[in-house]
């Protein structure tokens, strides 16, 4: 709550503290609650070493490796893995799908990208807080886990709302195929949007992605989840 996130801004440490209290004996432990809002009002904890650190980081050399919703230090290794969802993250999504296009040139093997944006999950954060929210997100990501054992895919948390998929040897109507299943049950709180696109001849995996998020990016705000393809 008091980090900047894609989808919210952070809060100050009070009005996380009185979040916490709300939330105390339904989200949280009222017990544990108390006892932790209680030693962080006692001492506050320091954001100058903090501030430090971003400063000796914000250098343009190292700005020019990271992408734009990256963390401060998710370059290399720590941007492999999302730490809410245990998925892997956007950048090893690049990387999969880079693979994936050469497999296509050489062998060709197709392979789609899905992404799905949980696009009411910021009214969720703000009606029952960002517990809830957090929740929401990591409960989609078991369930495209699920789906990626079972057809051999790479899923991903692509950054805030938007979870995303690589379907192997799949064009983009059996790849959202796969993902709206996997999402049927979902909370329709959350309405997702779902959106594919499949390989072509001489594409990059990069390419494939962005064609992705143009299909999103050009997709209406829904009712429900729906399903549109690249």
């Amino acid at each position: 709550m008091t980090a900047d996130r894609p989808y919210s801004r952070r809060k100050p440490l009070d009005e996380a503290c009185r979040e916490i209290e709300r939330c105390a004996g339904s989200q949280f432990d009222p017990q544990v609650a108390a006892a932790f809002v209680a030693e962080v009002r006692k001492g506050p904890p320091s954001l100058e070493p903090l501030g430090r650190l971003a400063k000796a980081l914000d250098d343009p050399e190292l700005n020019m490796h990271r992408d734009g919703d990256e963390p401060l230090l998710g370059i290399g290794s720590l941007a492999v893995i999302d730490n809410l969802t245990l998925l892997y993250s956007h950048r090893y999504l690049h990387e999969a799908a880079a693979s994936a296009a050469e497999q296509a040139r050489v062998q060709g093997r197709p392979f789609a990208i899905v992404i799905a944006e949980l696009r009411g999950l910021p009214a969720i954060n703000a009606r029952d807080g960002h517990a809830t929210g957090d929740e929401v997100i990591r409960s989609g990501a078991r369930a495209l886990q699920h789906a990626a054992v079972r057809t051999g895919g790479t899923a991903c948390r692509y950054g805030g709302l938007r979870l995303a998929m690589l379907v192997p040897d799949a064009d983009a109507e059996s790849a959202q195929a796969v993902v709206a299943e996997a999402l049927a049950d979902f909370s329709p709180e959350a309405d997702v949007q779902i959106v594919a696109a499949g390989h072509e001849p001489g594409e990059s995996g990069s390419a494939v992605i962005e064609r992705a998020r143009a299909a999103l990016r050009d997709s209406p705000v829904p009712a429900r989840a729906t399903v549109r393809r690249g």
